[in-house]
């Protein structure tokens, strides 16, 4: 934890680069979560 207040800038892109990461794992699952809900959707009016 000292290290991380030693050194700002890299503390700062250990940050970014978990958010962008965190970000792009949020995207994919709401993707798959909102395919799936089209999915029941389109089952439950064609049935």
């Amino acid at each position: 934890m000292m290290l991380f207040c030693l050194c700002p800038p890299f503390h700062f892109l250990f940050i970014k680069t978990r958010a962008t990461s965190y970000m792009r794992y949020t995207r994919y699952t709401w993707w798959r979560l909102l395919r799936v809900a089209l999915i029941n959707v389109r089952a439950r009016v064609l049935a």
